[in-house]
């Protein structure tokens, strides 16, 4: 899950415009598998990791997940630029910091 949401942040480095670019196709490319795979990750793992890690949004990656697995169609340039900028963030601090159940 860090590891693509890394990636998702370092791909957006190159900013605002270019992500908007409509000759950018495969960086958008690029960040919706990213935040595909990520979200899948957490949908799987978040069961047993979630008691040891209360501090992170379960229920919103689940919610990307749904939008980005069944409802592609919906996914606008606008949220997922948000969700990169004001979300992932936060989340790869949270994912740095995370506790694995054996680690009690």
């Amino acid at each position: 899950m860090r590891e693509s949401a890394e990636t998702v942040l370092e791909y957006a480095e190159v900013g605002r415009s270019a992500f908007f670019d409509p000759g950018q196709k495969q960086l958008r490319d690029a960040i919706f598998w990213r935040i595909s795979n990520l979200t899948e990750e957490a949908e799987m793992l978040y069961r047993p990791l979630q008691r040891h890690n209360p501090g992170i949004n379960w229920l919103e990656l689940t919610r990307e997940r749904q939008l980005f697995h069944h409802d592609y169609s919906r996914i606008t340039l606008n949220e997922t630029w948000n969700f990169i900028q004001r979300d992932l963030p936060r989340l790869v601090s949270k994912l740095r910091r995370a506790k694995l159940p054996t680690e009690e």
